[in-house]
């Protein structure tokens, strides 16, 4: 019976999901988690800031300095600066501990260490997924809220432009209206992500009429242009989650 509640507690501890961030605990080169982060949710987890990095070293609790833990962060051989996410867009945070990176050309593949990041070989360690969910039936804002809270996390926050071109990669291959609904909120006087997360990224267009939106536009949505737009919160859009 012993036995037996050892190995199912190996299974369930093999993968934990915090928020936007799945964190598995199983070892993979970079290159095969950026696969299977790909396959399974949405990218290699990309970092926006210090915020994320203090979430991602709470989620992997005491494992440092046990264990790589591959983020999406890394560089084309020779490249010695030229770092950027998984997805293809430049790394503008960057949270290299003492003495990295280096310009070892075999270096190329970033990994979460407990006083920052490290440019390393590609050897197997456990990772990071980011996991975002388009839900394609149509919602008000409320309603958008209420079921990712209830089904996934949140409405989504989206922290830097990484991620927005990640959304907006899921929402032109998935979303069924030409607008979508993020955790963007206008309340009181100012726009806020509803889940409490800093908004230092903002991608508005300009000339867009968001600092002082009109009563029924205080809504935030994504539009397949890739910028946000303040909207009537009463129309049913499909939205995204994490």
């Amino acid at each position: 019976m012993e036995k037996i509640f050892i190995q199912v507690l190996l299974v369930v501890t093999v993968s934990r999901v915090f928020g936007k961030y799945v964190y598995k605990r199983e070892e993979k080169t970079w290159t095969d988690a950026q696969r299977y982060c790909r396959q399974h949710y949405t990218e290699l987890a990309p970092v926006s800031g210090p915020e994320d990095d203090l979430k991602l070293k709470d989620i992997a609790g005491g494992s440092f300095p046990l264990k790589f833990h591959w983020i999406g962060l890394y560089r084309e051989p020779n490249d010695f600066t030229g770092w950027k996410w998984s997805d293809g867009g430049s790394a503008t945070y960057l949270n290299f501990s003492l003495g990295n990176p280096t310009n070892e050309p075999s270096q190329n593949f970033v990994s979460l260490g407990d006083s920052g990041w490290y440019n390393t070989l590609n050897y197997p360690g456990y990772f990071f997924c980011l996991s975002l969910f388009v839900v394609t039936e149509p919602k008000t804002w409320e309603e958008a809220l209420e079921y990712c809270r209830e089904q996934y996390t949140d409405l989504t926050s989206l922290l830097s432009e990484t991620e927005m071109l990640l959304a907006h990669r899921e929402i032109q291959e998935q979303a069924q209206t030409a607008l979508v609904w993020t955790g963007l909120r206008f309340l009181g006087d100012r726009w806020l992500w509803v889940n409490g997360d800093p908004l230092d990224y903002q991608a508005w267009p300009p000339g867009g009429g968001h600092q002082c939106p009109a009563r029924n536009l205080r809504c935030g949505a994504v539009g397949t242009a890739g910028h946000w737009e303040a909207h009537d919160c009463q129309e049913r859009l499909s939205f995204i989650c994490y």
